[in-house]
C-alpha cells in the first residue's frame, strides 16, 4: 500500500539518479517524514505475568540494561526515567502496584539520537529484567559485597559485608546466616548465625569472615 510519503522518496531517488534538482517542497516533506519516522513511538506489547502481592510485600523491578532512554509506568502512574543505556537500574514499585489486582508495567524506549555512539547498540531492553518480592525485612539492593583479600592452592579467606533494609515501622530482630555455595551445587563454607536488630527505616552491615578450603583457582589461560 503506497501512501504520500513513498511517492515523495520515490520521486527523491529519482532525482538524485537523474541528476535533477528536489523541489522546495518535496525536499520539506521528505525531512518531516523521516523526522516522524523517527519520533515515532514503539509499538506496545503485552507480557502476561501472574502473580499474586500481599499487603505486606515490597515489589520491586530489575533491568540489567535499557539503550537508551527509558521510561517505566506501572498502571498509569509515572515512576521514573533513565537516560543511560549501559548500567543496570531498579524501581520500587510498591506504591504503584494494586494488591490484589491487575497491574501494568509499561517500559517506553526513546532512542530519537539515534547517532549517538561510535558502533552499533541496538535498542530496548536488551538485557535481563526480573521482578522481586521481598519483604519489609530484607538484604538491600546490590547489598551483598564479596572479596578475597588472602589466597592461595590449600585455602582461601574470603570477606563478606551485607547491608539489610528495615522498611518496617517497627525494630525487627533477624539472624544472618551466610553460605558460598560452587559452580555443582556443593556448600563450601557456611558461617555461624549472626543476630542483630534492625531500627525501622534504617539500614545496618554486618561483616563475616569464611575459609574456603582448596578453592577452584582460575587463570587467563
Amino acid at each position: 500500500r503506497l501512501n504520500s510519503s513513498h511517492l515523495v522518496i520515490s520521486y527523491a531517488v529519482f532525482c538524485l539518479k537523474k541528476n535533477r534538482p528536489i523541489s522546495i517542497i518535496a525536499f520539506s516533506f521528505l525531512v518531516y517524514t523521516f523526522f516522524l519516522m523517527i519520533r515515532r513511538p514503539p509499538r506496545s506489547t503485552l507480557f502476561p505475568y501472574t502473580t499474586l502481592f500481599r499487603s505486606n510485600d515490597c515489589v520491586f523491578v530489575e533491568f540489567d540494561g535499557v539503550y537508551d532512554y527509558s521510561e517505566v509506568w506501572v498502571n498509569g502512574q509515572f515512576v521514573g526515567a533513565r537516560p543511560y543505556g549501559y548500567s543496570s537500574f531498579q524501581y520500587d514499585l510498591t506504591p504503584f502496584v494494586k494488591f490484589g489486582g491487575d497491574n501494568v508495567l509499561a517500559v517506553r524506549v526513546d532512542h530519537a539520537r539515534f547517532a549517538d555512539s561510535r558502533y552499533y547498540t541496538g535498542s530496548g531492553i536488551y538485557r535481563n529484567v526480573r521482578l522481586v518480592v521481598t519483604g519489609k525485612l530484607r538484604v538491600a539492593h546490590w547489598g551483598v559485597c564479596v572479596t578475597t583479600p588472602k589466597i592461595k592452592s590449600d585455602s582461601a579467606a574470603v570477606h563478606v559485608e551485607t547491608t539489610i533494609e528495615n522498611a518496617s515501622g517497627a525494630e525487627k530482630s533477624f539472624t544472618l546466616e551466610t553460605e558460598i555455595v560452587a559452580p555443582d551445587g556443593t556448600i563450601v563454607a557456611r558461617s555461624a548465625g549472626v543476630q542483630a536488630s534492625a531500627w525501622p527505616g534504617n539500614t545496618l552491615k554486618r561483616e563475616l569472615q569464611l575459609v574456603v578450603r582448596k578453592p577452584q583457582l582460575w587463570n587467563l589461560d
